[in-house]
């Protein structure tokens, strides 16, 4: 005979798949959202005065294609 946990269990279990995916998830993001900030530090940290502006440029154009974003500005 198989056993088959109480229908509660069963519903909590799938609260507990679900928050863990969440939770993936979220881990997810802000590995990618630090990568990226660490790419945005480099570009700076490698640019000289003179190219200053075009780092800046490169940076609003990576994270408006990372935010799926039509525009980015600083202001």
């Amino acid at each position: 005979m198989l056993y088959a946990p109480p229908p509660e269990r069963q519903a909590n279990t799938k609260h507990e798949m679900t928050e863990l995916e969440a939770t993936k998830l979220a881990l997810q993001r802000e590995r990618a959202i630090r990568s990226l900030i660490s790419e945005f530090a480099a570009d700076f940290m490698a640019s000289s005065s003179a190219d200053f502006n075009a780092a800046i440029n490169r940076v609003l154009a990576r994270s408006g294609k990372y935010m799926k974003a039509d525009r980015t500005y600083v202001f």
